[in-house]
């Protein structure tokens, strides 16, 4: 319910809300795996260092700011303080991708978006067309993770962070296929 209550209409819990943690710990956890390759693998959209960095970030940008929003909408005295440190869960996050990027990076001429593999015959008008639309997707993410009216909202973020994730891994395994 993400601290929006129960079905018998009582009033949010903060187990609601914490039921959140575990997907930053999940988003965490990726760290254990030490096979994850420096680089990008050209051609083929698997996870590498700095993708799973900006997941972790971002992920646990997601995770926390589900939790201000919650605390903004049910517990009132502290919804400016909650804006606030939204916002600035926005800015540092951003920030420590940068940081993430600087260190992990091996080729200037790639990104984690605009480089991205797309399958053979993907015309660059599709190209364009999928690339504009993460370009959007990643803006409307970080005004959601401002945004302290609805603490599903930044929780909804996650969902697409943690699948690419997932994605990737299992193409790396050859569990499934690209296209």
């Amino acid at each position: 319910s993400c601290g929006l209550g129960t079905r018998m209409g009582k009033g949010p819990t903060i187990f609601a809300a914490l039921a959140v943690v575990p997907h930053g710990i999940l988003s965490a956890s990726s760290l254990i795996f030490h096979t994850v390759p420096k680089e990008r693998v050209v051609n083929r959209p698997m996870i590498w260092q700095e993708f799973r960095a900006h997941n972790i970030i971002f992920g646990l940008r997601s995770v926390a700011t589900t939790l201000l929003a919650w605390a903004a909408i049910y517990k009132p005295s502290v919804q400016q303080s909650a804006i606030v440190l939204s916002c600035f869960s926005v800015i540092i996050a951003n920030a420590f991708a940068d940081v993430a990027t600087a260190k992990l990076r091996e080729n200037d001429v790639e990104s984690t978006t605009a480089t991205m593999p797309y399958w053979e015959g993907a015309s660059i008008e599709t190209q364009r067309k999928f690339k504009t639309f993460y370009a959007y997707c990643q803006f409307i993410a970080t005004l959601t993770c401002m945004a302290c009216a609805n603490p599903a909202w930044p929780l909804c973020v996650l969902l697409p962070i943690q699948l690419a994730s997932l994605l990737m891994t299992l193409v790396r395994k050859g569990l499934i296929s690209a296209r």
